[in-house]
C-alpha cells in the first residue's frame, strides 16, 4: 500500500512525444444557385492521415496507423421566406484503416533488426462507411432583433471486414439549439446550447492480443508465419460507444465602422462537459498475466471552460479582403488524453507497484489531470482574398496548444 501511494503522481512531467503525425486533405467543390435565395454545393474531398510512432529505444516497438477516406457532401442552403431561413446537407464517407504494428518483444532494435527471443509482427485492415445527414432552421420572429436556430445532426458508421465478426453499425443523434437578441443593428447578444458527438478511431474496436516471448512459445516466437497465424485467432472485438460532449456558451457581438471599413468584436464565454472519451484500461493488473492484454473502454471524463475574443474584418463586396484574429483561454481537465499521447490514464506510467488491485486501478482513473489539449492560450487568424468568379485565396495561421473556439463551428 505505501508502494502504491509513493508511486502515484498527480503532475507527471515524464511524457515524450514520440510520435510523428501527417494529413493530406484536398477537395473540389461546385455551386449551382437556383435564385439569389436558393442554392446547392456540392463538395468531393479526400484525406490522408497516417501516424508513426518510434518507441524502438524504450519499448521494442513501432506502428504505424494511416487511414484514407473519399467523401462526397451535399448542402442546401433557402431563404424560404423573410422569417424563415433552411438548412440541410448530407454526406457520405467510406474509408479504409489500416493497422501495422511491430513489436521486439524483450529488447530494443538494434542496426541489424529485432533483438530478443521473438518478435510480432501484426496488421488489421478495417473498411467502413459513415453517413450523416442534418437539418437546421433559423426563425426570426419579429424583423432582426430575435433569431431562433434549432436543428439536429444524424450520423452513422457501419463496420465493415472486420476479422472473423459480423458487421454492425452505430448510430449518434446531436440536437442544437440557440437564441441570438439584437436591440440595435450593431448589437448582438447570444447564446446556444449543442451537443457534439464523434465515432471512435476505427482501429480501437478490433485489436490484437499481445503474442507471448520465446521463452513460453518457442516454436511460434521465432516463426513469423506460425506466430502471425496465432495472432490471427486472437482477434477481438470491442464495441466502443461514440464519445460526446455538451456545450453552453454565451457571448456579445459588437460591429463598427473605421477607416471606411467594417469591422466587428466578439467576446464568448463557453463550457463543455466530455462524457464516453476513450481511454486505455490495463485490465487484471494484479492477476500477473505478462503480458497483460490492452483494452479500451469509454469510460473518460472531462470539463473544459474559458473565453473567446475575436476582431475580424468584414467584406464590403465579394471581392473585399476579409479575415478575423482570435484569441482562446482555456482551462481543460480529464481523466485521459488517449487522442495524442497513448499514456492513458496518466499515472498508468507511473505506477509501479506491480500488485495495484483492480479497484485502486478504477480509483486512480477517476482523477482529472491538464490534458495536453489544455489550450490556455491560443491564438489564431484567417485572411481572405477573393482576385475573381475563378480565383482565390485564404491564409490561415495559428499558435499555442489547441485549436480556436470560434462561436458556431466548435459547436
Amino acid at each position: 500500500q505505501n508502494g502504491f501511494n509513493a508511486a502515484v503522481n498527480s503532475d507527471p512531467t515524464g511524457e515524450e512525444d514520440h510520435d510523428t503525425q501527417h494529413y493530406d486533405i484536398g477537395y473540389i467543390s461546385a455551386r449551382h444557385r437556383f435564385s439569389q435565395k436558393s442554392f446547392l454545393n456540392y463538395r468531393f474531398y479526400q484525406q490522408f492521415s497516417t501516424l508513426d510512432r518510434h518507441l524502438e529505444t524504450l519499448a521494442s516497438q513501432y506502428r504505424k496507423n494511416s487511414a484514407t477516406s473519399q467523401g462526397h457532401q451535399l448542402d442546401y442552403q433557402n431563404q424560404l421566406s423573410q422569417t424563415f431561413r433552411l438548412n440541410a446537407g448530407a454526406s457520405y464517407l467510406p474509408s479504409t484503416t489500416n493497422y501495422h504494428l511491430i513489436t521486439g518483444i524483450t529488447a530494443p532494435f538494434n542496426s541489424t533488426g529485432f533483438v530478443g527471443r521473438g518478435y510480432t509482427d501484426r496488421s488489421s485492415l478495417i473498411n467502413l462507411a459513415e453517413t450523416d445527414l442534418y437539418l437546421q432552421g433559423q426563425f426570426k420572429p419579429s424583423g432582426d432583433k430575435l433569431t431562433f436556430d434549432l436543428g439536429g445532426r444524424y450520423a452513422s458508421r457501419g463496420y465493415r471486414n472486420i476479422k472473423k465478426y459480423a458487421p454492425f453499425t452505430d448510430v449518434y443523434f446531436d440536437p442544437r439549439a440557440g437564441i441570438a437578441y439584437s436591440p440595435t443593428r450593431d448589437l448582438q447578444f447570444h447564446t446556444s446550447a449543442t451537443r457534439f458527438s464523434q465515432f471512435p478511431e476505427t482501429r480501437y474496436n478490433v485489436y490484437l492480443s499481445p503474442q507471448e516471448t520465446g521463452g513460453v512459445f518457442p516454436t511460434t516466437a521465432t516463426n513469423a508465419a506460425k506466430q502471425q497465424a496465432r495472432i490471427d485467432s486472437r482477434y477481438h472485438l470491442q464495441r466502443l460507444k461514440p464519445y460526446y460532449s455538451e456545450n453552453f456558451d454565451l457571448g456579445v457581438d459588437k460591429a463598427f465602422k473605421a477607416f471606411n471599413d467594417n469591422y466587428a468584436v466578439s467576446l464568448t464565454g463557453f463550457t463543455k462537459k466530455q462524457y464516453d472519451l476513450l481511454t486505455e484500461n490495463l485490465a487484471s493488473y494484479a492477476a500477473g498475466n505478462s503480458p497483460f492484454p490492452i483494452v479500451y473502454d469509454n469510460s473518460g471524463r472531462g470539463q473544459a471552460s474559458g473565453a473567446e475574443f475575436v476582431f475580424s474584418k468584414k467584406p464590403r463586396n465579394d471581392y473585399d479582403i476579409n479575415g478575423f484574429v482570435s484569441y482562446t483561454n482555456q482551462v481543460a481537465k480529464a481523466t485521459n488524453s488517449f487522442f495524442d499521447t497513448g499514456y492513458v490514464p496518466y499515472f498508468g506510467t507511473f505506477v509501479t507497484d506491480p500488485n495495484i488491485t483492480d479497484a485502486q486501478y478504477s480509483s486512480l482513473n477517476k482523477q482529472q489531470f491538464s490534458p495536453s489539449y489544455d489550450q490556455r492560450h491560443t491564438v489564431a487568424a484567417v485572411v481572405s482574398k477573393r482576385f475573381n468568379h475563378l480565383f482565390g485565396t485564404s491564409i490561415v495561421l495559428d499558435a499555442g496548444s489547441g485549436f480556436p473556439y470560434i462561436r458556431g463551428v466548435a459547436s
